[in-house]
């Protein structure tokens, strides 16, 4: 049976062994990426630290079988990068039934600590899982994956030091037959569905149906009309870039320098966080960022519509950021500038 294949730890004790087991198949993946398939045995030993599903790698793009099949499958189990898997002989994938139910899908709940959650998550591995009502916690990155939580838990931010752990955070993975297109922290996901993937280092939830977002503004202050601005209001906002270095090394400073493609991705990023998610601000205070040429090149990326001009005075910082100022020249004048060293002068031993 699948879950004695699984067992109730990382590793199965059927290492190299040619097995035979049955289940229903639960993610039909033969023909993508994945070249494989999810199986299942419901209440397969009633032990709730030994997963009921397991995938099945053909090895390559055959249109065998379909979701609600059960099948016998003969092949050999197989660690690959840490998820348990059989890679089958060929010709021996056998249809059973067709149309069957699916298993029903475990809501998942995993724990905040760590090392709990990922045997929470082992235990679940190759399974149906589900998130009815999520929170984005890590938007949608360049290889389509993204990282969200159970609404219910009222959690906005997850910082990696938590003293809590980590553990709650659950990845949403591209392997499925469905991908999130492009969720921003703050954004909700529904009806989220599909098998539990281990795929290096994560656990990540497959989609076999396609989610349901509800944008930001959809769920927060839904009670608070929008205040109309006055014709003569002023808008601000502050923004911190996290160490935004340009690709030229400065023999001056200690500073770091980027890659041309990353450069070029973060800037992009941040363009259009100052133009969708600011608004174009009239004055826009910047952190951390080497020179005053890293945010021309911001403003020369066509995203960024406001006539803008920066004010940028180079700093004592070792590493060479400074701060700057971003004004709308058509509605601010600046007419004085000063920079003041804020950094405490007292001797307090650290």
């Amino acid at each position: 049976p699948i879950c004695a294949i699984q067992g109730d730890y990382f590793k199965s004790d059927y290492v190299e062994q040619v097995v035979r087991t049955q289940g229903i198949v639960t993610a039909d993946l033969d023909i993508t990426s994945q070249k494989g398939f999810f199986i299942q045995k419901e209440s397969c030993d009633g032990d709730p630290a030994t997963s009921d599903g397991i995938f099945i790698d053909l090895q390559s793009k055959q249109d065998l079988v379909a979701a609600g099949d059960e099948v016998e499958v003969i092949g050999v189990v197989k660690e690959n990068y840490g998820n348990t898997e059989i890679d089958v002989i060929t010709g021996t994938v056998t249809i059973l039934a067709s149309g069957l139910p699916l298993p029903a899908a475990t809501n998942l709940h995993p724990p905040s600590d760590n090392k709990t959650s990922r045997w929470y998550y082992e235990s679940l591995e190759g399974m149906t899982v589900a998130l009815d009502d999520a929170r984005v916690v890590g938007p949608t990155d360049s290889s389509n994956i993204t990282w969200v939580v159970r609404s219910d838990l009222g959690i906005g931010r997850v910082y990696q030091d938590d003293a809590a752990g980590t553990g709650e955070v659950v990845c949403v993975g591209n392997g499925g037959l469905f991908k999130v297109e492009q969720a921003t922290v703050g954004e909700r996901l529904l009806a989220l569905s599909g098998v539990l993937d281990y795929d290096f280092g994560k656990y990540c939830l497959q989609l076999t149906a396609p989610p349901s977002p509800v944008p930001y503004a959809q769920n927060h202050n839904a009670n608070q009309p929008r205040q109309e601005l006055s014709q003569n209001a002023i808008t601000l906002a502050t923004f911190n870039l996290h160490d935004l270095f340009d690709t030229v090394n400065d023999p001056a400073t200690d500073d770091r320098v980027l890659r041309f493609p990353e450069y070029v991705r973060r800037s992009q990023k941040i363009a259009l966080a100052i133009h969708e998610v600011l608004g174009e601000p009239d004055l826009l205070a910047i952190q951390e960022v080497e020179n005053a040429t890293v945010i021309e090149d911001l403003l020369t990326l066509g995203v960024i519509q406001a006539d803008y001009r920066v004010l940028l005075v180079e700093g004592p910082d070792l590493r060479g950021q400074d701060v700057a100022l971003l004004y709308h020249s058509e509605r601010v004048e600046m007419i004085e500038s000063r920079v003041h060293q804020g950094c405490t002068k007292l001797v307090d031993g650290l």
